[in-house]
C-alpha cells in the first residue's frame, strides 16, 4: 500500500460514503480505519516512491551534498493486531462533525528497508558517501492513540486535534552495506548504529512521557499539514523541553514553521544557520565520546 493514500482513503472516501448512505459518521470512519489496517496487515508492507534530497552550499556548510532513497519499504505490518473504537461527539454547529478515534495496536517488529545513494559532507570534517542498503527496525511495538477528527460537511476543512499517544518498543539489530563503498567500514558503522539505537531505546523507555509528547505534537502537525495545508505554526509545548540544553523546542518549531511559511528551501536555510551548526557540533562531539565509551564496554 502506498503511504500517501492511507489518510486520503480514510478521510475522503469514508466521508463521501457516509453522506450517500446516511450512516453515522463514526460507524463509517471506524469501518474505513479497520479496512486500511486490515489491508496493511494483509499486504505486510508500506512502500514509497524514491526520495531525493539535495543539500546546497551555505555560509556555514553544515551539510552539503545529496541523498537518494529507493526501494523504500516499511515492513512488519503482517504481524499487527489491533482494536479500534470510534465515537461521534455532539456539537451544536450542523456544518461540522467531530469524531473521537481510539486505536491500540501491537507489532512483533516494525522496520525500514531501503536502498541509498549518498554523497554528503558534514561540518567540513566527516564525509558520508556510499551506495547500498539500510535496514533499521524496532521490536515488541505497542501503540495506544486517541485523537479527535474534525470535518466540515463539504470537506473544505478537515484536521485532527488533541492527539494523545503512548508508544513502547525495543531495539532490534540494524545493518548498513556499501558505506564508503567498503565492507569493513559498513560493519563498523553498523556497530555504531546498533549502539545508538540501544541508547535511544533506553532513553525513550525512561523518558516515555517526553518522547510521546514530542511525537504527538509532530505527528498532529504533519497530519494536519497533509489534510489541510495552511499557515498554522507548529507548537511543541512539552514541559520536558523547556530547559533542554539544545533548546529543542525552538529548533523543532523553527523547522516546522520554516516549512509552513517557506517550504523546503526555507527549511534548508534554517538548517544552515549558526544555531543549528553549534548544536550539531556539540552533538557530534558528545555522540563520538559515547560511541568510544560504549565500544570499550563491548
Amino acid at each position: 500500500m502506498k503511504f500517501g493514500t492511507i489518510l486520503s482513503v480514510l478521510v475522503v472516501v469514508t466521508f463521501v460514503e457516509n453522506v450517500t448512505a446516511g450512516l453515522p459518521l463514526a460507524v463509517v470512519i471506524n469501518a474505513g480505519l479497520r479496512l486500511i489496517l486490515n489491508n496493511l496487515k494483509k499486504n505486510g508492507n508500506i512502500t514509497h516512491d524514491p526520495i531525493s534530497i539535495t543539500l546546497p552550499e551555505s555560509k556555514e556548510n553544515i551539510m552539503i551534498g545529496s541523498l537518494i532513497l529507493d526501494d523504500f519499504i516499511i515492513y512488519g505490518m503482517g504481524g499487527m493486531n489491533f482494536t479500534t473504537e470510534v465515537k461521534d461527539v455532539a456539537i451544536e454547529d450542523p456544518e461540522f462533525s467531530k469524531v473521537n478515534v481510539s486505536l491500540a495496536l501491537t507489532l512483533d517488529k516494525l522496520g525500514l528497508d531501503t536502498g541509498y545513494d549518498v554523497d554528503i559532507g558534514i561540518l567540513n570534517e566527516l564525509p558520508i558517501y556510499g551506495v547500498g542498503k539500510i535496514k533499521l527496525g524496532i521490536s515488541r511495538v505497542r501503540v495506544e492513540m486517541n485523537v479527535m477528527l474534525n470535518l466540515k460537511s463539504d470537506l473544505s476543512k478537515k484536521n485532527i486535534s488533541d492527539l494523545n499517544l503512548q508508544i513502547a518498543f525495543h531495539d532490534t539489530p540494524a545493518e548498513i552495506t556499501g558505506f564508503w563503498k567498503n565492507s569493513r567500514a559498513s560493519q563498523f558503522l553498523t556497530g555504531i548504529i546498533n549502539i545508538l539505537e540501544k541508547l535511544f531505546c533506553m532513553w525513550f523507555t525512561y523518558e516515555k512521557d517526553c518522547g510521546n509528547c514530542v511525537l504527538a505534537k509532530l505527528i498532529e502537525f504533519g497530519i494536519n499539514q497533509y489534510l489541510d495545508p495552511k499557515k498554522v505554526n507548529l507548537v511543541v509545548d512539552c514541559d520536558c523541553l523547556k530547559n533542554n540544553k539544545y533548546n529543542l523546542k525552538n529548533v523543532l518549531e523553527n523547522i516546522g514553521n520554516s516549512y509552513v511559511h517557506g517550504g523546503s528551501e526555507a527549511v534548508n536555510k534554517y538548517l544552515a544557520s549558526e544555531e543549528v551548526y553549534n548544536i550539531l557540533l556539540d552533538l557530534y562531539q558528545n555522540i563520538s565520546a559515547i560511541i568510544v565509551n560504549e565500544s570499550y564496554r563491548l
